[in-house]
């Protein structure tokens, strides 16, 4: 059964401070980015995410835990990636992290530097999607079917009798 996804937001200190969104809140439009973004995560959706913003005229850095960004991509994508990554002229950090979410900005600890002050004024969390876990009887029964309904043979696989 299906029951979708929804963001991660890394736990770090000040982030719930209202600026900071989702991917999914400012591509929907449910949240409007200023005009300087930081986005955490530069996997798929932090990247393409960057690069939207990028051309609707934003100033964008990426920051990216890991020393490479777009991992698990197939390679011609993300080669074409990498390339409108360039021509956007997204600033991106690799290796580094935000240990604090601060009034006007974010700590930012690049790898072999200094912590620093980088103002912003909107973070974007890119840091992946987690499965929405809901209890069989609760999906159920507010689907209005009874638990009767259906067998559970193995994890994930559900008979349904009629």
């Amino acid at each position: 059964m299906a029951t979708g996804s929804q963001p991660h937001v890394p736990v770090i200190p000040g982030i719930q401070r209202e600026w900071v969104a989702t991917c999914s809140d400012v591509l929907l439009g449910k949240r409007r980015p200023g005009e300087n973004v930081i986005i955490i995560g530069a996997g798929l959706e932090g990247c393409e995410t960057a690069i939207w913003l990028a051309r609707h005229g934003k100033s964008v850095l990426v920051v990216e835990k890991l020393d490479c960004i777009l991992t698990h991509i197939h390679l011609a994508n993300r080669q074409m990636l990498l390339d409108m990554l360039q021509d956007c002229r997204i600033k991106l950090a690799v290796g580094s992290e935000i240990p604090e979410v601060m009034e006007g900005g974010v700590k930012l600890k690049e790898k072999g530097k200094k912590t620093a002050f980088v103002p912003c004024n909107t973070l974007i969390s890119a840091a992946g999607l987690r499965p929405v876990r809901v209890s069989m009887n609760h999906s159920f029964m507010t689907e209005g079917l009874s638990t009767r309904s259906a067998t559970v043979k193995n994890p994930g696989i559900f008979i349904m009798r009629s």
